[in-house]
């Protein structure tokens, strides 16, 4: 590549990126992770709805529950029948729909107690410019 090229690349990117007010980033859904045995996760929640776009904040969009679909993922350390992931769906439940909570199971062996899986993220990134996976 030549000396200039990322340069180009930002100025280039930066010209044609969209206006707040054209609305073209208007989220479709959201979707939060929180653990199953966290103390409070509907506090969880509205920690990661501070950093929403400044236009969702103002309630630009039309901000209701038909328009933004809002999932949350219970990341549970023990699968199954669980106290803290049933406590975890009964809170949440309160703001969210019970059929927009899903379990993901935390273990990493299979059900039947089986060989541990590989873990093909394990000490590797992906590169936003080239779209590579890179190993560390």
């Amino acid at each position: 590549m030549t000396p200039w090229y990322w340069r180009w690349k930002k100025w280039q990117l930066d010209k044609t990126r969209f206006k707040d007010h054209e609305l073209i980033d208007q989220p479709v859904a959201f979707i939060y992770f929180v653990m199953a045995n966290d103390p409070d996760p509907l506090r969880t929640i509205e920690k990661f709805k501070k950093d929403l776009p400044q236009q969702y904040k103002l309630q630009v969009y039309n901000d209701n529950r038909n328009c933004v679909q809002e999932f949350v993922f219970v990341l549970n350390l023990k699968p199954g029948v669980s106290p803290a992931f049933q406590d975890a769906c009964q809170t949440i439940g309160q703001k969210f729909h019970q059929n927009l909570i899903f379990e993901v199971p935390m273990s990493s062996k299979n059900v039947e107690n089986g060989p541990v899986l590989q873990d093909i993220w394990h000490e590797k990134y992906i590169d936003m410019d080239t779209r590579n996976l890179i190993d560390i």
